[in-house]
């Protein structure tokens, strides 16, 4: 099923305002749809501190050594960074972080081909949760849409941080999916933010 999310999110109409609602309670979507696809989220949010990534040398290749940059930069200038979520599947455990960019709607975002390689918790290898250290196995990244050069920069940057995997899941594909599947959770999801919209309308027009 394809749906015209170019209508939907129609920049002219509404000023932006629809991807910004959208953008409020997206990754509540992602945490119901994650155990679809095998990953269960764990409660609570890591945490990744710089002091504990190690600063890798320099390789002469550019998009990596930017992301070395990057981390250098974290390590001076801040402590920690809060990652959207934490996964589990298979016994292994993944950093979860959202992306939820369209491109299309607003000028001056990167391709993720060009944007994952200023991602320096990508070198993690461990992160705090709920008050203990857990080693890293995998990092998925939540991504709007499909775009020429994602496979290939994954590719490469899989090449430096083995054994550790990215896995990229793409929102516009997801909703498609809830959209054709009605499950439960996200029809019920769905109309309580709908009812939650209306009512709070309503209140703005002194009608309740």
């Amino acid at each position: 099923m394809t749906i015209d999310f170019e209508s939907v999110f129609d920049k002219k109409s509404d000023g932006g305002a629809r991807a910004t609602l959208f953008g409020t309670f997206y990754e509540d979507i992602w945490r119901f749809y994650f155990p679809e696809q095998g990953y269960e989220p764990r409660k609570g949010k890591p945490r990744i501190y710089w002091d504990d990534l190690d600063l890798p040398a320099a390789t002469g290749d550019p998009d990596y050594d930017r992301l070395r940059k990057c981390l250098d930069k974290k390590k001076q200038n801040n402590k920690y960074c809060t990652p959207d979520g934490l996964l589990k599947k298979d016994d292994k455990l993944f950093i979860w972080e959202a992306k939820n960019w369209i491109r299309s709607l607003f000028s001056g975002t990167k391709p993720l081909r060009q944007s994952i390689w200023d991602f320096p918790w990508l070198l993690a290898k461990t992160a705090s949760h709920a008050g203990s250290k857990v080693p890293i196995d995998g990092f998925v990244i939540s991504w709007w849409e499909e775009e020429a050069g994602i496979e290939e920069a994954v590719h490469e940057l899989e090449r430096y941080i083995r054994p550790r995997m990215v896995r990229v899941f793409f929102t516009k594909r997801m909703v498609e999916h809830c959209i054709k599947e009605q499950f439960d959770w996200y029809v019920k999801f769905i109309n309580h933010k709908r009812n939650n919209f209306i009512d709070f309308f309503d209140r703005l027009r002194n009608i309740k």
